[in-house]
């Protein structure tokens, strides 16, 4: 989101997205330790389903303030979280 359209969402809606943006990040972390740590694959399993769904939902509701904003470059920005 470019520094012209991030004036419009309200800090409710940047909190949101920089907390949504730290539990990726803390997700990705806890993943990246179980991988180093050699932990059994059913587990690993499931930590990557969660870091998948955590980013799935985050690509939603960031997707949802961006069109209330009219933010116009959404359609390319779904472009570009349809290759993650």
């Amino acid at each position: 989101m470019s520094a012209i359209d991030s004036h419009r969402l309200g800090k409710d809606d940047l909190n949101q997205i920089l907390d949504e943006h730290e539990g990726l990040l803390t997700l990705l972390d806890a993943l990246d330790d179980s991988l180093r740590r050699g932990v059994p694959q059913p587990q690993l399993q499931t930590a990557l389903v969660e870091l998948t769904d955590a980013i799935g939902a985050h690509f939603q509701s960031e997707e949802k303030l961006m069109a209330e904003c009219g933010y116009t470059h959404l359609p390319a920005h779904r472009l570009e979280n349809g290759k993650v």
